[in-house]
């Protein structure tokens, strides 16, 4: 590497190479050109010869058991497993809408689900005590979604949201006896807290 170049790049490297030998490599490759020789030296020495390094062990903690290791270790692979997995999803899902479908972002935000959604959702809880409710925009709310959240349910429903306008009610179907809240997609732009309200009939109510 020049000393002149800001940048470095390592050798092609096995896909088994530990990461912490990585991240010693990375950091040897930025120690200035000069000095490389004799820190190699010095772990030449520590190895074929048994030179013993001035390193001092913590004793702040304790030496974490091997399973407790092994289990972090799986965890972390399963994350990053998922976040690969989900971060693959949206870039082949934005590559067929702008490239594919030659869409603006405008109109990939309308379709990305729930981009631009903002429920919030209310204290009390609900429970239908049919299979039918209506639901009325209230004092304060204009045109809005309103969905249904469920708490405790025995069936698994997709409950979809549902435009609302004042004046006029919507019905939607329901599980007899399950608990619900309901949420309204309301956005806030000010500091001052905002309180709406919705009226809802076949229910029971309950305090969270």
């Amino acid at each position: 590497m020049s000393e002149n170049n800001d940048f470095i790049q390592l050798p092609p490297l096995k896909k088994d190479t530990p990461a912490d030998v990585v991240a010693f490599m990375w950091e040897y490759m930025k120690v200035p050109e000069n000095s490389r020789e004799k820190v190699k030296n010095l772990l030449k020495d520590a190895n074929e010869n048994g030179v013993k390094l001035s390193h001092q062990a913590p004793t702040l903690y304790d030496v974490v058991p091997k399973e407790e290791i092994t289990e972090f270790e799986e965890l972390m692979r399963k994350t990053i497993a998922d976040i690969v997995s989900e971060a693959s999803s949206i870039a082949c899902w934005v590559y067929v809408q702008k490239y594919v479908k030659q869409k603006t972002l405008d109109e990939m935000l309308q379709e990305l689900p729930g981009a631009g959604q903002d429920f919030v959702y209310s204290d009390e809880e609900i429970s239908p005590i049919g299979n039918k409710i209506t639901i009325y925009s209230g004092d304060g709310l204009g045109d809005t979604e309103v969905v249904l959240k469920p708490i405790s349910v025995k069936e698994e429903n997709a409950y979809e949201p549902t435009y609302l306008t004042p004046g006029m009610p919507v019905e939607m179907d329901v599980e007899k006896g399950a608990w619900f809240k309901v949420g309204i997609n309301m956005q806030n732009n000010t500091d001052t807290d905002k309180i709406v309200y919705v009226e809802i009939e076949g229910v029971e109510v309950r305090i969270e």
